[in-house]
């Protein structure tokens, strides 16, 4: 991939023009990958019992903490995004994966926490519960980081999207043993409260997926085991790498 040239200073300085940084970075990855198949990989519990090698020499778009399970397995991701909160505590395991030279698209506010990287897309999220096809306009981090990657998959022109550890049934972390993602210490803290809205808040950040996907024509296939979403189809991973 070219080395992609950005004003690095001044975005560190919190001067990020949303219309036309944003803008001007994101149009050359539109339709990108027209009609090729990405495997979008959450973070959920089920990733530990995910055959991940199936998706070695596949496209697959991770995110944040991805790098947790590198000990576990050769696959890695060709695509990454990370619009978390929590980059100064995950910063090692963020880096990690951006390390691997692939493009990664990484929230411009946390640009002098994370640093200069000629692989890194500055871009900009919004909370607004709405989908937006361009996401040269935004990306909508509303429902979880996750559905980051699934608007950029779509935006790329991926069709197929096959999703996989996309479990849902989020539970109050105890004794900071996390049981909502495929590491035990992903999360610290996760109360009864903020697991309640997020399976809320999750399945129907989901919906305005599946409506913009039927209306792009986009299949999206939920491989998740055990998943929890109603809206997508369901498959295998082994049935569709076979």
């Amino acid at each position: 991939m070219e080395e992609i040239t950005y004003p690095f200073e001044r975005i560190k300085k919190g001067y990020f023009g949303y219309q036309d940084d944003l803008a001007q970075y994101m149009w050359p990855w539109k339709d990108k990958y027209k009609d090729e198949r990405i495997f979008v990989v959450g973070n959920g519990s089920s990733l530990e019992h995910t055959p991940m090698e199936k998706m070695i020499g596949e496209h697959s778009f991770a995110t944040n903490k991805i790098s947790d399970i590198y000990p576990f397995t050769k696959w890695r991701p060709t695509l990454f995004q990370c619009m978390t909160s929590q980059t100064r505590h995950w910063l090692d395991e963020i880096h990690e994966t951006i390390e691997l030279g692939i493009p990664s698209f990484v929230w411009w506010r946390r640009a002098e926490t994370i640093g200069n990287y000629p692989n890194v897309i500055w871009t900009d999220f919004y909370h607004e519960r709405r989908w937006e096809r361009d996401a040269s306009k935004g990306l909508m981090r509303w429902g979880s980081s996750g559905m980051v990657c699934i608007q950029l998959a779509m935006y790329m022109g991926f069709n197929p999207i096959i999703l996989v550890g996309y479990d849902g049934n989020f539970q109050p972390v105890q004794d900071e043993v996390d049981p909502n993602h495929f590491s035990d210490n992903y999360l610290a803290n996760v109360t009864d409260e903020q697991a309640a809205r997020w399976n809320s808040e999750w399945p129907k950040a989901h919906w305005l997926a599946k409506g913009a996907a039927d209306a792009l024509g986009i299949e999206v296939i939920d491989a998740t085991i055990n998943g929890s979403l109603t809206m997508w189809p369901k498959g295998d991973i082994h049935g569709i790498c076979s």
